[in-house]
């Protein structure tokens, strides 16, 4: 019937064009021969949405013009000409001047009919990157809490530039417990290495990984960041068990935490890629360390499987998050 669409996707997507045209592709999944809505906000609620275009359904992708910088971030809807739900996006990473790796959590599907609330919970890199022009963009997002999960000479060095929650989620292995750095020797070896602080983290920063997601059940502690210094690894495991938690599909989960090596590069990373090797690791083998491989934290969720019998185990129980939280979680992070 002409006027009529039937979505079959309950995500949208939204990214910055790669060809330097300032432009956002919108970019939608749908059945049917009607027309689709597009509209923006600076809210995740459709209903206070400007229109901006109207589009066949079955172009599955429109452009709009990118924000200005500074400029509040932007909400895409897209929604059924003829009536029903509207679809909710936005682009995953926030820019930012100084950050790189400023992600929202929200949009992932999270089980039939769900996904995670966009705008709610967030993970970055270290925050004493903010710039002056950064500073107003995240005002806007509305964080009514920000997680530091470095350790107490990162905090030192680099200070968030607002109040912060220090939750430390552990240095990883004492020197006894870690390798020689110039026994790893290939890629391999690099993987190995971060497989093994992770799993270290997992077994001993388990209060800590959970007082974050008590804080983050507490209703008027949302919408929250979360950030170490890169924004990959004590935050992408954060980051993995709450989107575990939550539902969200495993593949999905490990491609939001390689979503990471996007943009934390070789360029971005260099100071600390020639620290390692000025250790005796390879170059190979520092560039795996300092990347987002997404075997490495497969391997993290398989030893929660392993050794804690999945998820809800390890929250509940080395974690200590109360029933209560993690009903919270579910009902205030999902929609």
């Amino acid at each position: 019937m002409v006027g009529s669409v039937t979505v079959t996707n309950i995500e949208v997507e939204v990214e910055v064009e790669p060809d330097g045209v300032a432009r956002l592709v919108v970019r939608w999944e749908a059945d049917g021969d009607g027309e689709v809505d597009i509209a923006t906000g600076s809210t995740p609620v459709a209903s206070e949405h400007h229109h901006e275009l109207r589009a066949l359904a079955g172009d599955r992708s429109a452009c709009l013009a990118v924000p200005p910088a500074g400029a509040v971030r932007s909400y895409v809807s897209v929604t059924p000409a003829a009536g029903g739900a509207a679809l909710i996006g936005a682009e995953r990473r926030v820019g930012f001047e100084g950050m790189v790796n400023f992600r929202d959590l929200g949009g992932y599907r999270a089980g039939p009919g769900k996904r995670v609330r966009w705008g709610r919970v967030f993970r970055s890199d270290a925050l004493s990157q903010l710039t002056a022009l950064d500073r107003g963009a995240f005002a806007s997002l509305g964080c009514r809490v920000v997680y530091d999960l470095r350790g107490a000479n990162e905090r030192r060095d680099e200070p968030d530039p607002m109040d912060s929650r220090w939750v430390e989620i552990g240095p990883g292995p004492p020197p006894g417990h870690r390798p020689d750095p110039r026994t790893l020797r290939d890629a391999r070896d690099g993987e190995r290495w971060l497989a093994a602080e992770y799993r270290w983290r997992l077994d001993h920063a388990a209060p800590a990984i959970g007082s974050v997601l008590t804080g983050l059940a507490a209703l008027d502690d949302v919408p929250a960041v979360f950030h170490c210094a890169g924004g990959k690894d004590r935050t992408g495991l954060v980051a993995a068990l709450l989107l575990e938690w939550l539902g969200v599909d495993r593949e999905t989960v490990l491609g939001d935490y390689v979503l990471s090596a996007r943009w934390r590069t070789v360029a971005t990373e260099r100071p600390l890629l020639l620290a390692l090797q000025a250790r005796g690791m390879t170059g190979a083998a520092a560039a795996a360390f300092l990347g987002a491989p997404r075997g490495v934290m497969a391997e993290a969720l398989t030893h929660i499987d392993d050794a804690y019998g999945g998820i809800a185990s390890y929250l509940a129980g080395p974690a200590g998050v109360s029933r209560a939280s993690l009903d919270a979680l579910r009902a205030d992070l999902l929609e």
